[in-house]
C-alpha cells in the first residue's frame, strides 16, 4: 500500500500545484493593481494615463485568470481532490501511528 500511497501522493500533489498556480495567477493582478493605484494616486494627473493603461491590462489579465481558476476548481471537484487529500492524510496518520 505504501507504493500506491506514494503514487497517489504524487498525483494529488500535481493537482494541488496546478490549483495553487491558478490561484496565484488570479491573485497576482489584484496585488499589482492595488500597488499601481497607490502609485497613480501620488502622481501628477498628467502622468496617470500610463499607469491607468497598465491597470487596464492587469484587469484584462484578471478576467482571463478567472476562467483559468474556474476550470482548475471544476477539475479539482471532478477529480474529488478534497476526498483524495483526506484519504492521503488519514493514511499518513495511520502509518505514523503504527
Amino acid at each position: 500500500w505504501v507504493g500506491g500511497m506514494k503514487s497517489e501522493h504524487k498525483a494529488v500533489l500535481k493537482e494541488v500545484k496546478a490549483l495553487a498556480d491558478a490561484l496565484g495567477e488570479r491573485r497576482d493582478p489584484d496585488v499589482q493593481v492595488e500597488e499601481l493605484e497607490k502609485v497613480a494616486a501620488g502622481m501628477p494627473a498628467a502622468d496617470r494615463p500610463g499607469v491607468e493603461y497598465v491597470v487596464a491590462r492587469m484587469r484584462e489579465r484578471q478576467l482571463a485568470a478567472n476562467a483559468v481558476l474556474a476550470a482548475a476548481l471544476e477539475h479539482a471537484r471532478d477529480e474529488d481532490l478534497h476526498v483524495r487529500l483526506r484519504a492521503l492524510s488519514t493514511a499518513a496518520l495511520e502509518l505514523a501511528a503504527s
